[in-house]
């Protein structure tokens, strides 16, 4: 959300309605493209400068990756879709939060640019490092719900066969896969480096 609002594209929330409709490695790679196409941020704008607390950005983060930490405990509870559809709700908290007056505020210098970049910057490896966190943790009530004696091959051939069980799985394993290889992409494209990715030098 900070890129979209420092290349200057409007209506950022639509392309998380897209993510809601189709998917969100749709809404990404539309994303990712809008940035391509746009003009390279103006540092000594303000509103490169501009961030919105962090309550308000990180909470809906933090909530949305203890929801998902809650999914497969709650899988069979009557308050499932709840859990299910709380991070869908929580996404659209940040889209719409934006300076009040963003021409009364004037220039903003380089270097509150620079440290609202090195702020999101640390935000992007913190959410990095609990999503590596959480992979793990998944992956060992898998390994535990499968046993000790399955090979590698037995478990890469459940996996398979949990993407294709429904069409819902599908969607969603899908969805996962193709976030993962964008998101490595212009990772990659931007040499790993969390400041150029959020358009900063």
């Amino acid at each position: 959300l900070l890129t979209g609002r420092r290349y200057r594209i409007p209506h950022v929330w639509v392309y998380m309605l897209v993510a809601q409709a189709v998917g969100v490695s749709v809404a990404a790679n539309l994303f990712f493209a809008a940035i391509t196409v746009s003009q390279r941020p103006n540092e000594k704008h303000d509103i490169f400068a501009w961030s919105p607390s962090l309550v308000y950005e990180l909470v809906p983060v933090v909530l949305s990756l203890l929801d998902t930490v809650a999914v497969p405990i709650f899988a069979y509870e009557k308050k499932f879709m709840i859990i299910l559809l709380a991070p869908h709700a929580l996404v659209f908290i940040p889209c719409v939060l934006r300076p009040r007056s963003s021409a009364s505020k004037g220039a903003a210098t380089k270097a509150q640019g620079e440290q609202t970049t090195k702020r999101y910057a640390l935000f992007i490896y913190w959410i990095a490092a609990a999503s590596v966190v959480l992979q793990a943790y998944i992956t060992v009530l898998m390994l535990l719900d499968i046993g000790p004696d399955v090979s590698y091959g037995e478990v890469a051939q459940r996996l398979l066969d949990t993407v294709y069980v429904h069409p819902a799985c599908s969607s969603v394993s899908w969805d996962v896969i193709w976030c993962t290889v964008s998101g490595f992409a212009w990772a990659a494209v931007h040499g790993f480096e969390a400041r150029a990715m959020l358009g900063g030098r």
